[in-house]
């Protein structure tokens, strides 16, 4: 792929740094984005030990569009082609009630999953239209029967699966192809590993106390640092929902499939001459995509209840 670049986001979590990693080592020119400076270490040293000169850590925080316009500027400087953009990364993953949501959690969650997603796109087309890249979209299986306490991540989730439609379907006389990936729960993800600066400066405000005391962990059995909680303590009203969500997602962290899964199907995505518009990764990611076709949603709301949201 000698030539070729491809601008992957979230290269510092689970997914991301097995990615970029297999896709520089497929000779790809990669421009691995990070949002804070410990990711920018963890992808700096993928690039160390694979001796891998056409892995590029870059700062590339979506919200911050001059960030994708520096990519896009950096591949024309040195005349590749641009094979590909996947859109990987899941902001603001913490659980909180919606009742005691922040407008602005949500907003800013909408503004890096779906907004930061739609311009790196747009900003990414004129290259894309001009090679016949790929764009993929990374949004989650939990869109089958979105789950409680995590409204910014699901709604975010819901409207990139929108957002792959509407281009898939638009740009299809284009030469560009555009896939959606639908994983389930992942080992070693963002769930296994420091928070970003952001997020703790979200959970320090909600729970009034300084960022400092904010569990490095996203999900952590003790500090329960991604469950929200407003200040003065947990509303009884969710706890034992709030503490299903934490059991199900370490039970997912336990059991879920290898972050190598979903790069198996991004290199599907970029490389196969007809890929599938839409990958489900995971035997439960497929349970749950036949149950949401067949069961009535308050059947839906029923395995919920069973997962522990009680």
């Amino acid at each position: 792929m000698q030539g070729h670049a491809v601008i992957l986001t979230g290269a510092g979590g689970g997914v991301g740094k097995d990615a970029c990693a297999t896709l520089a080592k497929r000779g790809y020119h990669v421009y691995a984005g990070v949002i804070d400076p410990w990711e920018m270490a963890e992808v700096t040293k993928i690039r160390d030990g694979l001796g891998a000169a056409n892995l590029y850590p870059v700062m590339l925080d979506l919200r911050c569009h001059e960030h994708i316009a520096a990519v896009v500027k950096d591949i024309e400087g040195k005349d590749l082609k641009l094979s590909g953009l996947v859109l990987n990364g899941a902001a603001s993953p913490q659980g909180v009630p919606a009742e005691h949501t922040p407008p602005e959690l949500l907003r800013d969650t909408l503004e890096a999953n779906v907004v930061g997603n739609f311009a790196a796109v747009q900003a990414c087309l004129p290259l894309l239209k001009r090679d016949h890249g790929r764009v993929v979209f990374i949004s989650s299986a939990t869109t089958f029967a979105p789950p409680p306490m995590v409204l910014p991540y699901v709604t975010s989730k819901c409207a990139i699966n929108s957002l792959a439609h509407v281009w898939r379907r638009e740009l299809r006389n284009t030469g560009i192809k555009v896939c959606l990936l639908l994983p389930g729960v992942i080992k070693n993800t963002y769930m296994s590993h420091g928070l970003h600066e952001s997020s703790k400066q979200r959970v320090a405000k909600i729970r009034g106390c300084p960022p400092s005391a904010v569990s490095e962990k996203s999900y952590d059995t003790g500090q329960n640092t991604a469950l929200m909680q407003p200040e003065g303590g947990a509303d009884p009203f969710y706890e034992q929902m709030l503490f299903g969500q934490l059991k199900t997602i370490q039970t997912g962290i336990e059991t879920g499939f290898p972050p190598s899964l979903v790069t198996s199907h991004i290199i599907k995505a970029l490389e196969l001459p007809n890929p599938k518009p839409v990958y489900v990764i995971g035997i439960f990611s497929h349970i749950f995509n036949i149950l949401s076709w067949l069961l009535p949603v308050t059947w839906m709301d029923g395995v919920t209840v069973k997962m522990g949201y009680r």
